[in-house]
């Protein structure tokens, strides 16, 4: 199977013999999305302990390798929806904080409901 690249990311797969890089087979059920090129195979982000993240205007880009801009963390794929930047520095997350948050938001709620009643 050949498919375009952009850095590590498989932008897509496509039929041409002639255009693309041959990847070789995409594991079935597995989107692109969760899918990297290193270089020598398809890397799925699902099983690494590493991932490189960069940050591209809020986004988080995530990446099997050091494309250039990333900051190396220690996650797993799963913890995606956990990760913040502050002070310039991207991060998981812990429990703790996102229970912080949470109780945070629920108490904002709770008094702008406050002042609906006023």
């Amino acid at each position: 199977m050949r498919a375009i690249i952009n850095g590590d990311i498989i932008v897509k797969v496509i039929t041409s013999e002639i255009n693309g890089i041959n990847i070789g087979d995409i594991p079935k059920g597995v989107g692109l999305e969760r899918l990297r090129w290193d270089g020598k195979e398809i890397v799925d982000l699902s099983e690494l302990s590493t991932i490189y993240v960069e940050d591209i205007n809020g986004v988080n880009i995530l990446h099997c390798k050091n494309t250039g801009n990333c900051q190396k963390i220690e996650m797993k794929y799963n913890e995606r929806k956990k990760l913040t930047k502050r002070n310039g520095i991207i991060k998981v997350k812990t429990d703790e904080e996102i229970h912080t948050e949470k109780n945070n938001e629920r108490i904002k709620r709770n008094n702008k409901n406050r002042q609906k009643l006023i």
